[in-house]
């Protein structure tokens, strides 16, 4: 942790996004014309993920073309030397080499129409791109429900509507999954916290968040009790503290939303920060919170008012979670990397995270004006954070003895 510090003090003025993904996406260098022209004229073009290339298929296309050459050739051969009469008596051949001809053309083409379909992300709008048209454009801000697995993003619109892609290119589904979600993020971790208000928790598929802490099932961990929550291509992980490796595992297939749900644990996480260091005490729970931050208007027995005590709580959280995110950023799987230019989804949640928990603290203390980055976006977020975190370390490191 203190080398970790160290080398964020040092980089502070450079930190405001990680470096480059390590990998690269497979996306046109050039967008197709009949793309750029389908498009809505006030959009951009942003990124065209192509589908996944499968090697079956262009195995089973190649061997079926020299099979079908092969017999074309000795066919040719053969009855070239023959009379009208061989062809009749050897129409069998003829017929076998032309279905082997026709069905290795009907590979080729097939190959090449699933070469051409790809799901086209716009600055607002997206769209399935089918080879000769789009079936269909959608604003990001109509969705409601992003799934991701084995390579296929399942989207559900307000209305009801569903968009599953194909198998997407092998580094390209995550991406375009994260990058869709951050589109709508702060829309969506708004809504749930509603949920939080109006009912008690939020679902996210068999997964349910509230205050108190995650259930599956029927089981239940309080916050305090979970070691960490990790999200992979193969679903999400949780972990008890002092307990098995893994307490439970959710699919990726039946996780809904997994950037939200990602931001709602760097929430949560940040809440539970954050009142222990404004009361004192250990072991509290996010479900005081709200009752924390309403003291204000009373008593203010935990001097909310004081906008160092403030600043320096929140700043407290950012030096738990940056190291955090950033960890957990270089370790990502590269499948889950963001499209080259983006940043990365964890950095984007834990911002998203502590966007929310500035506003909830805003319904009842004004912010202080160091603080008042966090109404920004959340890609504007992260920099600011880190120059606040760096100041008040270096800040402490001058007033130790």
């Amino acid at each position: 942790m203190t080398r970790l510090r160290g080398l964020l003090r040092h980089n502070a003025s450079n930190l405001g996004s990680l470096p480059p993904p390590r990998t690269q996406l497979s996306i046109f260098e050039a967008v197709d014309p009949e793309i750029r022209a389908s498009f809505p004229e006030a959009d951009t073009v942003r990124y065209v993920v192509r589908l996944h290339k499968s090697e079956w298929l262009d195995a089973l296309t190649l061997f079926m073309v020299i099979i079908a050459m092969t017999a074309f050739g000795v066919s040719y051969s053969f009855l070239s030397q023959k009379s009208v009469e061989s062809f009749r008596d050897n129409w069998e051949w003829i017929a076998g080499t032309a279905v082997l001809g026709l069905f290795a053309g009907w590979l080729l083409l097939k190959r090449h129409h699933l070469s051409r379909q790809a799901l086209v992300l716009g600055n607002n709008t997206f769209g399935w791109w089918n080879g000769s048209q789009f079936e269909g454009i959608t604003e990001y801000s109509s969705v409601r429900e992003v799934h991701v697995w084995s390579q296929r993003v399942k989207l559900v619109t307000h209305e009801g509507n569903q968009i599953t892609t194909r198998a997407l290119d092998t580094i390209g589904a995550w991406p375009a999954a994260n990058f869709i979600q951050h589109k709508n993020l702060k829309l969506t971790i708004q809504s749930a916290v509603e949920s939080f208000d109006r009912d008690g928790f939020a679902d996210f598929g068999p997964l349910r968040l509230s205050p108190k802490g995650p259930t599956i099932q029927g089981n239940s961990l309080l916050w305090r009790e979970v070691e960490s929550v990790s999200t992979t291509m193969n679903g999400v992980f949780i972990s008890k503290r002092g307990g098995p490796t893994q307490w439970s595992i959710v699919p990726a297939r039946r996780v809904v939303n997994p950037l939200c749900l990602r931001t709602l644990v760097y929430f949560f996480n940040g809440t539970e920060l954050f009142l222990t260091e404004v009361t004192g005490v250990k072991n509290v729970s996010p479900e005081d919170f709200d009752r924390v931050c309403r003291s204000a208007r009373g008593m203010d027995e935990f001097r909310l008012s004081d906008e160092q005590h403030l600043v320096g709580a929140m700043t407290q959280v950012f030096a738990i979670q940056i190291p955090w995110a950033i960890s957990q950023s270089l370790q990502m799987d590269s499948a889950l990397c963001p499209f080259p230019g983006e940043d990365s989804p964890e950095l984007l949640a834990a911002a998203e995270a502590w966007r929310e928990i500035a506003r909830r603290i805003a319904l009842s203390v004004r912010i202080p004006t160091s603080l008042e980055f966090l109404a920004l976006p959340a890609e504007d977020v992260w920099a600011h954070a880190m120059t606040l975190f760096v100041q008040q370390e270096s800040t402490t490191q001058v007033r130790s003895p």
